[in-house]
């Protein structure tokens, strides 16, 4: 008389003929478990209740191929669900990338606007006081208090260039290189173990 050893064993023995290894010691040990707990202790109960172990290892066979058939068929879906999820999403997708780059845009376009404008002014006082202090030459002549303040006037405005000339282009060089590093971070993709551009 058979017992449950020499089932569980046959079992096993066709099992790994039929399946690959790892799915083949999945589906004994969960063949072992049911018959563990059904209290199953005879050959002839387990096969009345399971089949004969090649009977068994045949269903195993046929359920592993079908789960296989649809492990590709749902990987299929998933192929066409991606283009077909984006396309969907496009219209709320595309106004939000769009916004953000606009927003990055116009936030470039003040930054370089408020640097022309500060640079700008600093070229104005060097300007506007060498033109003053060219004309208290003529109007010192003419009328002297007049000539007085052009002449302090434009003394005035170029010591505020002078001074303001070494910090703007310090600034300006700043600004410039951190929205450079910025941009080449963010179009170009980093490399694995690259050191980023950032401070």
């Amino acid at each position: 008389m058979k017992n449950k050893m020499e089932y569980l064993s046959e079992l096993k023995l066709n099992l790994n003929k039929v399946l690959p290894t790892e799915e083949a010691e999945n589906a004994f040990l969960y063949f072992e478990e049911y018959i563990l707990e059904a209290e199953l202790s005879d050959y002839g109960e387990i096969e009345e209740k399971l089949g004969t172990p090649k009977e068994v290892s045949y269903n195993a066979i046929i359920d592993y191929q079908e789960d296989q058939l649809e492990n590709k068929e749902s990987t299929r879906r998933v192929k066409w669900l991606l283009p077909i999820t984006l396309l969907l999403s496009a219209p709320v997708g595309l106004p939000l990338i769009l916004a953000g780059i606009l927003i990055v845009l116009s936030a470039l376009i003040i930054l370089g606007i408020g640097l022309f404008l500060l640079n700008l002014i600093v070229v104005l006082c060097w300007g506007i006081g060498g033109v003053l202090v060219l004309m208290s030459a003529y109007t010192l002549f003419h009328h002297v208090p007049t000539g007085l303040f052009n002449l302090g006037s434009g003394l005035v405005l170029i010591a505020l260039a002078w001074i303001l000339t070494p910090y703007f282009i310090t600034f300006s060089k700043q600004v410039s290189l951190s929205v450079y590093k910025f941009l080449l971070n963010k179009i170009r993709p980093k490399k694995r173990g690259e050191v980023s551009y950032h401070d």
